[in-house]
């Protein structure tokens, strides 16, 4: 019986060791070099060093972080991959299959490629077979208003780069929402002007960074929800004073941007902030800060 155990155990790391003998699944490298294809075409060439040479250890390849123990790959970063020509000739449309054989992903960026959608029944909520998958970078894309209800079945996520897309606030049904473990999610420059447009933002109940730069808030409306938030990012919008307000809604908040909201006059009351270290306030015309034993 033991040496029908010794002899099992020894079949299985055999089997194991062949699955990735080069440093990675044969799986994950087969789909690494899909999403190569797909990335480059019509007639790309990003991402040279991703090998098809079958002794090449994609774990080693630039872009790829893999687990040191399992050699699963646990981070893909594609920041600015696509060239400007591929993006001219061919838009990128994302497609989820590509991603879903990398069932440790953790990180995923997506950054600057000029992705303007998503594959007929591949959107975002294919991810969610992806229960590691915490990260996600969509930054200076082309994505519109309607990507936020397909984002909203990942559950898991706990960081949401959306800057710099088209996602100007429309139907209401289409709304980001039910990210219960969201801790930093950034919607910078996207022409927004209230978040009931474009999420349920009392649903994030974890959030702890929030960054709005560079849109066209005026005011908030009923923010209980987070009452976890520590940064807020909101240089470059259409504040007032009346904005100071509303800020109390944030007991944690440690860190604030205004800058550039050219409205915000005069001088302004920060004792209902009574966590905050640091004030950016830049670009106003403030004259003077009524505070109670605080420097900024």
């Amino acid at each position: 019986m033991g040496k029908f155990w010794i002899s099992s155990l020894i079949i299985i790391l055999v089997v194991a060791n062949w699955w990735f003998c080069n440093g990675c699944w044969d799986e994950e490298r087969f789909a690494l070099l899909q999403l190569k294809s797909s990335l480059n075409y019509p007639n790309g060439n990003s991402l040279p060093l991703w090998s098809e040479d079958i002794k090449s250890n994609c774990c080693e390849w630039p872009n790829v972080v893999c687990n040191t123990t399992t050699k699963h790959v646990v981070e893909i970063s594609l920041e600015t991959t696509k060239e400007d020509i591929v993006v001219v000739q061919s838009d990128w449309h994302f497609n989820a299959s590509l991603f879903l054989p990398f069932k440790m992903l953790r990180a995923l960026s997506l950054a600057s490629n000029g992705l303007v959608g998503w594959v007929e029944n591949q959107g975002f909520e294919k991810l969610s077979e992806l229960s590691n998958l915490e990260v996600l970078n969509l930054w200076e894309n082309n994505f519109n208003h309607s990507v936020l209800s397909s984002l909203s079945h990942l559950t898991s996520i706990k960081t949401l780069n959306l800057g710099r897309n088209q996602i100007e606030g429309q139907s209401s049904h289409k709304r980001l929402s039910k990210l219960k473990r969201l801790e930093f999610l950034s919607l910078d420059g996207n022409g927004i002007s209230d978040f009931e447009s474009v999420c349920s933002i009392n649903d994030f109940t974890n959030l702890k960074v929030l960054d709005i730069s560079d849109n066209t808030f005026q005011s908030f409306g009923p923010m209980q929800g987070l009452l976890n938030l520590k940064i807020l990012k909101a240089s470059s919008n259409r504040f007032d004073n009346r904005i100071f307000s509303s800020l109390k809604q944030f007991p944690s908040l440690k860190f604030l941007d205004l800058s550039v909201n050219d409205a915000i006059k005069g001088s302004v009351d920060m004792n209902e902030l009574p966590a905050l270290k640091e004030l950016h306030l830049m670009g106003t015309g403030v004259d003077n800060i009524v505070t109670s034993n605080k420097e900024f």
